[in-house]
């Protein structure tokens, strides 16, 4: 009964993306967001040791102007760039990638929101989902093995919470 219901909660989650990716880019990058805040204080952790404090809430300060139409494209790129240079260059070298996780579900915000991934944008949506889900609980911290039908009980339960946010940011999704 367990894998029907998991399954059947994969289906489900995959639906949502779906929808999300149906919208409108500012609105899926929204959606992104909340993914990332999620995972939040595993990024705040390796932004502390690696001293480049705030990277992250300048660029969603940056981000939330942007969406409110006070900052241009070009200045919301110009925001990501701290943070870009602070992501490590290849998470599967590290011994614990779940900041790093973090920190490119956060960056991946920015890739959406300006449609800078174009014929992988739907991989990089899911992936950033993914990525900020196992960053907030942990689990396999393999990134490679983040993906949507890897994820465990707890880690869809988060992304629950996370659809229920999605849906009151954005109408369309109720």
């Amino acid at each position: 009964m367990d894998t029907v219901q998991y399954s059947q909660r994969q289906w489900q989650f995959n639906e949502r993306l779906a929808r999300i990716l149906a919208l409108p880019l500012r609105r899926q990058a929204a959606c992104v967001l909340l993914a990332a805040e999620m995972a939040l204080p595993a990024w705040k952790s390796a932004e502390t040791q690696a001293g480049v404090d705030g990277t992250a809430d300048r660029f969603i300060e940056c981000f939330n102007r942007w969406l409110a139409g006070k900052a241009s494209d070009e200045e919301l790129d110009a925001c990501s760039e701290p943070l870009e240079a602070a992501l490590p260059a290849d998470l599967t070298k590290l011994p614990d990638p779940l900041p790093g996780m973090a920190g490119f579900a956060l960056l991946d915000v920015k890739l959406i929101a300006l449609g800078q991934c174009e014929d992988v944008h739907a991989d990089i949506l899911t992936t950033a989902v993914c990525y900020a889900a196992v960053a907030a609980l942990g689990g396999h911290p393999s990134p490679v093995r983040a993906t949507w039908n890897n994820l465990t009980e707890r880690q869809l339960d988060l992304l629950e919470a996370w659809w229920r946010k999605c849906s009151v940011a954005v109408p369309e999704l109720r």
